[in-house]
């Protein structure tokens, strides 16, 4: 009978309350471990990568990538990179029948009219964008850290606290994404790095996918 009001009580019990503490030790239920948490064999531990929302793919660290024109896909975490169907497009594009998804809105920019349109178009999108706003997760963590010493062997120190060490982006003074894996720099090249994956584009779908100043242009930044 106990068991059973606890479980109740967990299943009406508010998200936001159940997300307070994400150093929780035990759990019952992944709603209990905060947003990419999973409740694994009654402790809480978080995804590497999974879906803030239908556009953001985010991973254990809070750091996030847009997905733009493409869904986020649940089963992995990450954005997709081209599309099969329709219910692989975001809100405001259109699937091309190939792989592509493309702005709903086609027509020749030179125009006035179509002007007028892709500018709607353009205001429409972003204030959908405003309703999935980039995550801002906390890091998921117990231990404290100033140093990576004070944290395990597979770990490192990350913003005050012990994170699983894997990838990450780095942005130099220069302007250059580089990809960062326990402490040894790699250019991207003309490339961006995905922050979700810690990883350099090895092709691009938009110009975001490339180092600033340079454009998309059949799969290559040039």
């Amino acid at each position: 009978m106990r068991k059973a009001l606890l479980l109740v009580a967990l299943f009406f019990t508010p998200l936001s309350v159940l997300g307070q503490d994400q150093c929780s030790k035990t759990c019952v239920i992944d709603s209990e471990c905060g947003v990419g948490g999973v409740c694994t064999q009654g402790s809480c531990q978080l995804q590497k990568n999974f879906c803030f929302n239908e556009r953001w793919s985010a991973n254990e660290r809070g750091e996030g990538s847009n997905c733009d024109a493409y869904r986020c896909l649940p089963e992995t975490g990450l954005c997709l990179r081209q599309a099969q169907s329709s219910m692989d497009c975001l809100t405001g594009y259109v699937f091309d029948g190939s792989s592509t998804c493309l702005p709903s809105v086609q027509c020749n920019s030179s125009e006035v009219h179509c002007q007028q349109i892709l500018e709607r178009w353009k205001k429409a999108r972003e204030d959908y964008e405003l309703t999935t706003p980039a995550p801002q997760l906390p890091v998921f963590s117990c231990l404290p850290c100033e140093t990576s010493e004070v944290c395990g062997s597979s770990q490192m120190c990350w913003n005050k606290r012990c994170v699983p060490q894997s990838p990450f982006c780095q942005e130099t003074a220069e302007g250059q994404h580089q990809q960062v894996d326990s402490g040894l720099p790699k250019d991207c090249g003309f490339f961006a790095c995905e922050k979700s994956q810690g990883l350099c584009f090895r092709s691009c779908l938009k110009d975001s996918d490339c180092r600033s100043g340079r454009k998309c242009m059949a799969s290559q930044c040039l």
